[in-house]
């Protein structure tokens, strides 16, 4: 026991005799190193915090620029240089504007369906993010409404903010740490409140920064944009004058109705933004024909003389011009790309998006009985569709192969009106609104209309079949509530089963009472509710569950045994 001690004294006197031959310039250094790893361990921790704060906040899916549907370069390029100009924090004197141009930083705008706005929109911000200016961008479509919903703007661009200025993030951060419900807040006045102007005030940024807003028409219907419309067109101003927000829509009555009764901005017609613009159709045209106008055989029919001539037939419209070079140039049912061009040719003077839209019809799909029938099943189900699908989901949500032949048939000679029709990883979806539109207006649409109502009972049938299949006890495969393990799993969910869990009770509201579909939906609620909302959980379902529900007490309510 004594040689065991004397053992640890003399092992102690030499790591004290070390330890003395330190220096203090020694110890001050670690000392230092210390604390400096600790510092960073504390930045490592808070900004976990900050991720943590921020990460369940709400963001919508879908809505970022793309730049495929940006404008080709070198056109628009007057239109570019205003609007640049303005991003810069500079004045508009040079054109004919209501209210004082000079202290705006909100530029309104409006044009018709087909006049480029979007185009527009993605290229400037693809011209404006490398200049790291770009404070955020959001696009609306009314085929995503789900997943970017009006309530989705703000929280946005707070986020995209809070990512590029650190400081931004900080008191971003302060704001939700003090009340943490405002994550998941949907009131859009209180967003911009505390996720907006609050922030705004407390950060200092040196430079002019961009916000491109498109597609505000396109944000719900009219009661549904209310708010945003409310907070948009009275409440911008408050925000410093670096914040510089360009917002492109449709000139709907409300929108105008809005932006007429506040002087706070600078409206602009896409007419007058483009009117030094006039040779870029042709370009337009020149670069989607390129391919048939270098091949030598195509010389005696695809001439400088027809490609002014479809210019003159577009009548401004850049879209009209996409829309009519693609027909030409994607596979048809019958006829050569000269035939559709000719086609093309001979319509009306100036015909406008729906005479070109029934002429293309009229090619590709006819007017048999048969072919119609073909039609109307696939337009019919994508008009009715709450969110686009991809091929596969589409024929997935068909348990009894209805619609299989129609898809096959008519899906390939859509290319110049869908998306999707190719890749079928894509999702399925009209490439303009415009065509959407004609489909559902009878009066508009004759022989093509689409009737609504004679799609939701199949698309219900598709739901329930889908979650009956796939609905048991945790189904996600979740080992934990984490967050992030979530994420996860959300991504190995089908996009059928995703879409039937989200949409059958709204398909169902608009279905006819039916005590077949009553069966199936009671052995649902007995057996499957719990694992429907672990699906929704899992998800992260944005839409309110109590008012899926209220869907079914509605429907039942038709027949009161149901109860």
């Amino acid at each position: 026991t004594d040689k065991t001690i004397k053992d640890f004294e003399g092992q102690f006197e030499d790591i004290k005799g070390a330890f003395q031959t330190l220096t203090t310039e020694d110890i001050h250094a670690a000392v230092i190193k210390i604390r400096s790893i600790q510092l960073e361990l504390l930045d490592e921790v808070q900004d976990l915090h900050v991720q943590v704060n921020l990460n369940d906040m709400i963001y919508p899916r879908g809505a970022n620029f793309d730049p495929k549907k940006a404008c080709l370069p070198d056109t628009r390029e007057h239109a570019l240089h205003v609007l640049q100009k303005f991003a810069s924090g500079l004045a508009l004197h040079d054109h004919q504007m209501k209210g004082n141009s000079s202290n705006s930083s909100v530029l309104w705008i409006k044009g018709a369906a087909g006049t480029g706005k979007s185009f527009i929109a993605h290229r400037l911000v693809q011209l404006w993010q490398p200049r790291g200016k770009m404070g955020s961008s959001f696009f609306f479509n009314y085929r995503i409404q789900k997943d970017a919903p009006p309530h989705s703007l703000i929280p946005k661009i707070s986020q995209d903010l809070a990512s590029a200025y650190p400081a931004w993030q900080s008191a971003l951060n302060t704001i939700v740490a003090r009340n943490r419900s405002v994550r998941f807040e949907t009131s859009i006045s209180q967003q911009f409140e505390t996720l907006l102007l609050q922030p705004s005030l407390a950060v200092y940024i040196p430079f002019s920064i961009l916000f491109v807003i498109d597609g505000l028409d396109e944000a719900g219907d009219r009661h549904e944009r209310s708010e945003l419309l409310e907070v948009l067109s009275t409440r911008l101003q408050e925000l410093p004058a670096i914040f510089r927000i360009i917002i492109f829509s449709r000139p709907e009555p409300d929108i105008v109705e809005a932006f007429s009764d506040h002087p706070h901005h600078i409206p602009l017609d896409m007419t007058t933004l483009c009117s030094k613009d006039d040779n870029d159709i042709v370009k337009l045209v020149k670069h989607k024909l390129k391919r048939l106008k270098d091949n030598p055989k195509n010389a005696s029919w695809l001439d400088e003389e027809a490609l002014s001539r479809l210019v003159l037939k577009s009548g401004g419209l850049m879209v009209f011009a996409s829309t009519a070079c693609d027909f030409i140039t994607f596979t048809s049912p019958s006829g050569t790309p000269e035939d559709r061009l000719k086609q093309v040719l001979e319509l009306d003077q100036v015909p406008g998006m729906d005479t070109l839209y029934l002429a293309i019809l009229q090619t590709n799909v006819g007017g048999e009985a048969q072919a119609l029938e073909h039609f109307h099943a696939v337009l019919g189900r994508m008009v009715c569709l709450k969110d686009p699908l991809p091929y596969d989901a589409y024929l997935a949500l068909d348990p009894r192969g209805l619609y299989k032949k129609a898809m096959q048939i008519n899906l390939p000679f859509m290319a110049s009106l869908l998306h999707g029709v190719h890749d079928h990883a894509e999702l399925i979806s009209p490439i303009h609104k415009s065509f959407t539109d004609l489909l559902i207006d009878e009066r508009r649409s004759s022989k093509y209309h689409v009737i609504e109502s004679d799609h939701h009972r199949p698309l219900l049938e598709g739901c329930l079949h889908e979650m009956a299949k796939n609905l048991r006890f945790n189904v996600c495969g979740a080992e934990t509530s984490d967050d992030a393990y979530l994420d996860e799993q959300h991504q190995n969910i089908s996009a059928q089963f995703k879409y039937a869990c989200q949409y059958w009770a709204v398909h169902l509201s608009h279905t006819a009472y039916d005590s077949e579909i009553a069966t199936q939906i009671r052995l649902f609620l007995e057996q499957k509710l719990l694992y429907w909302l672990e699906v929704l959980n899992c998800i992260r379902y944005s839409g309110s569950i109590p008012a899926l529900v209220a869907h079914v007490i509605r429907w039942s309510q038709v027949n009161l045994s149901f109860l």
